[in-house]
Parts: C-alpha cells; structure tokens; sequence
C-alpha cells in the first residue's frame, strides 16, 4: 500500500522559515562543491605537474596525449575562475529568489497592502525592487539600505557584467565595484580574459552576505519563538 504524507498547513513564519532554511542549506553545499573542487584540482594539477617535469615535451605528448597537456593549462589557468564564477552565478539567483519569496509571503499575509506589482521597476534591480517593497510598503525596518546591501549591490554589478557583457566591466560600474575586485586579486578588463577570479573568499564573502541580510529579514518578520518552560529548561 503506497504511502501517502499528509499535507501540513505552515503558518506565515513557519513558511518563512523554512525557505530560509532551505536557502541556508544551499549556500553551504555551493561552498562544499568548491572545496570538494579544489581537492580534485589541487591534486590533479600536481599529477599532471610531475609527468610534465619528468619529460621532455614530446616525451609528455607521446604518453599521455595533447589532451593532458590541454587539461594542465585549463587546471592552471581557467579551472578556478570558471568554476568561482558559475557558482556565484547560482548563488546570486538562489539570493534573488529567496528576497522574492520573502517579498511574496508578506505580500499574502497582508493581501489589503499594495501588491509587488505596483512597485516601479524602472532604474531598479529586481532584488531592489524586493528589497523596497519590504520596506517600504511592508515596513520590514532590517530591509533598509544598509553598507551591507550597498555591498551586495557591487556583487549584483559584478553579476551582470558576467551575465550581459561577458566579465567585461562598463566604465559606469568600474568606480564602484573596483575596490572590491581589488580586495580579491582579481583581474578585470584585460585580454584575453575580462575577468578573472581566483580567491574563494569572493564566493564565501558573497555567501555570507547574503545569508546574513536575509537573516535579519527572517527573524525580524518570523521570530523564532521562545522555547517553553518545562523540566531543567528555562525560557530565555
């Protein structure tokens, strides 16, 4: 007999909670598919390192192909930024949509306010636009533009030069998000490659910081409740 699990009804802050949880958990398996990466990198280039040192060039081809040697200069030079910059890519899509699904939850748990919709779009990012509605129209204070969102807005333009121009920066963008690709030894605007990344902490600093904004959010508008009183366990 097939099994079938009950349908649960979550409250507005269980629902909220939840995706907050899930979100969570996907940002931390994004820095364990690095890490997991790098390990096979690491150890892959030092392979592919010695069998190079321990033959003339076309000692190297002739035992192990010109597919090995192919696969050194992608480990040496591509491996790690293509790698950081996809996985940036789905973390900043996993950010947008989880302020949109917060965005949303509010939106029917106070059906009378004005909708999303209603929130012009025009000069704005799709995460602004979220993040205005939550406080302008929801009044979620931790929503406001703090140094925090002003630096996941760098990110966002860091995004959209990958997405839309290919890694190159525009000019209108450079003054702002230089000074963070400077803090991570990144090259920008430069043949043969427009942007390169090699330091994982652009990931881990990205990952934080969008976890961390949307944290305030989560438990300013769904508050974990308190534990209750029982046997030894004291309230806080």
């Amino acid at each position: 007999m097939k099994y079938i699990a009950p349908h649960i009804q979550m409250t507005f802050e269980e629902e909220v909670t939840m995706e907050f949880i899930r979100f969570s958990t996907q940002m931390y398996h994004l820095q364990s598919v690095f890490d997991n990466a790098e390990k096979y990198r690491v150890e892959r280039y030092d392979e592919l390192l010695n069998q190079i040192r321990e033959n003339s060039f076309p000692q190297f081809i002739g035992r192990y192909g010109m597919d090995s040697f192919k696969e050194f200069n992608v480990i040496e030079l591509l491996y790690t930024p293509m790698l950081l910059q996809a996985l940036f890519l789905i973390a900043y899509s996993a950010f947008e949509l989880q302020l949109s699904s917060i965005a949303e939850c509010m939106e029917k748990q106070h059906s009378r306010r004005k909708k999303i919709i209603t929130i012009s779009k025009r000069g704005k990012s799709y995460v602004e636009l979220y993040r205005k509605y939550l406080h302008e129209v929801q009044q979620v204070r931790s929503a406001t533009q703090t140094p925090l969102w002003s630096r996941l807005d760098d990110f966002r333009l860091i995004r959209n030069s990958i997405v839309h121009n290919g890694g190159k920066i525009e000019p209108k963008d450079l003054k702002r998000v230089s000074s963070l690709l400077d803090a991570y030894r990144a090259t920008y605007n430069t043949p043969p490659l427009p942007l390169v990344i090699r330091d994982v902490n652009f990931l881990k600093d990205f990952l934080l910081a969008t976890t961390t904004y949307l944290k305030q959010i989560v438990f300013e508008i769904a508050p974990v409740p308190p534990l209750p009183i029982s046997r030894g366990v004291v309230r806080p």
